[in-house]
């Protein structure tokens, strides 16, 4: 995955993201202020958020569903 050359934690988001069992697709919002995972269930978005809490605390994590 190519690292955005002004915010290389950017790719380190869609990277975890990406790596997380379930994970179908991981993308940046169009201004950037959010990376977002698209995942096969509810329960595996559940999972990989608190999988990414724990590992980076100091980063915003939600689950939710699309409507």
């Amino acid at each position: 995955m190519r690292r955005p050359a002004l915010a290389p934690v950017i790719g380190d988001v869609l990277a975890a993201l990406a790596r997380q069992p379930g994970c179908m697709l991981s993308r940046m919002s169009g201004s950037g202020a959010t990376c977002f995972g698209l995942f096969l269930s509810a329960e595996a978005a559940q999972c990989a958020a608190a999988l990414l809490s724990r590992a980076q605390p100091r980063w915003w994590v939600e689950s939710g569903k699309l409507l």
